[in-house]
């Protein structure tokens, strides 16, 4: 078996199969597989993904949809068993060509780090404008408790300590990295090589920009939070509790989730959307009412007022 197990999630987004695989069987590294998996997608995905035959890649279906997470747990426990160290690559993301062996060259020589990660050019389709994520070259633990300042592509674990800590958590639809990552850093640090190694790109789907996807982000960030001084015990009743009753019944609105949303809010004028063309009208009505309530909240806080104007316009969606 490989060293490297390279996987990837897609569900319907056969568009942007072709170039994100190519970068990924285009490492200077050897000792890798790719495990690309397809979430019961409705459109062409599976097939796109079936047209790669290189010995270093292998497609997967599943019969139902599964969630991402879920995805992620099934590969890592099937397919995972005698790889060395784990990476997670986003659908349609881009890898440059020495990421997997730079990566492993660092956990290689420094066995007390759980993770190693890089800089990311983030990119906004919509616009074309695009920006460099830079990090702290160490991330501790007490770094990540303020924020998730780590991409979840891009991001090679130690698999080892990946199963000591955890692993992923089923209850997180979103922001399951950073409880991943809250979990990794009680067991040493990660490192984040200074070099734009990954190229990541905010499709309209994903959960960084559709709004109704970022709010349970949101929230769910701030649950990992919540559990991350917890007792396993407590932490699975509150888990449970999750998902039997939505992480918006449970996890209580505060100043992180009101910060949150406004960051998305101004990011996404900041990068030259359309606020007013965004599909609210889709949203249920608990989020459009969950929306507008933080939204309500925001104008308080006089460094909001500043976008209010562009803002604003989104409150007609929110009273339909």
């Amino acid at each position: 078996m490989a060293k490297v197990i390279v996987i990837t999630g897609y569900y319907n987004r056969d568009w942007c199969v072709d170039d994100s695989m190519k970068s990924l069987l285009s490492q200077t590294f050897d000792d890798y597989k790719i495990v690309a998996f397809d979430d019961c997608s409705k459109d062409n995905t599976y097939e796109q993904l079936k047209k790669y035959t290189s010995n270093k890649f292998h497609a997967i279906r599943f019969e139902s949809n599964m969630g991402f997470v879920n995805g992620m747990i099934h590969i890592i426990d099937n397919y995972c068993k005698e790889a060395e160290y784990i990476l997670v690559h986003g659908s349609g993301d881009i890898a440059m060509p020495t990421l997997i062996s730079e990566e492993v060259d660092i956990l290689d020589s420094d066995r007390s780090l759980v993770a190693v990660s890089c800089e990311t050019k983030d990119i906004d389709p919509v616009t074309g404008k695009w920006f460099i994520a830079k990090r702290k070259e160490i991330t501790t633990h007490q770094d990540l408790i303020k924020e998730n300042i780590l991409t979840h592509g891009g991001t090679m674990i130690r698999k080892s300590d990946y199963h000591k800590c955890g692993g992923y958590s089923s209850t997180f639809i979103y922001s399951q990295d950073y409880d991943l990552w809250l979990k990794l850093s009680k067991l040493g640090n990660i490192r984040v090589i200074p070099k734009i190694l990954y190229q990541r790109m905010a499709y309209l789907d994903g959960a960084s920009v559709k709004p109704e996807r970022f709010v349970q982000q949101a929230f769910f960030a701030k649950l990992a939070k919540d559990l991350n001084d917890l007792k396993a015990e407590e932490r699975l009743k509150i888990e449970e509790n999750v998902k039997r009753n939505g992480v918006t019944k449970i996890v209580q609105i505060d100043s992180a989730i009101k910060k949150a949303i406004f960051k998305h809010f101004h990011s996404m004028i900041l990068k030259g959307h359309n606020l007013n063309e965004v599909p609210f009208v889709e949203h249920s009505d608990s989020y459009r009412k969950t929306y507008f309530k933080i939204v309500s909240e925001l104008y308080k806080i006089s460094t909001f007022k500043a976008c209010l104007s562009s803002i604003y316009k989104l409150k007609k969606y929110f009273d339909k």
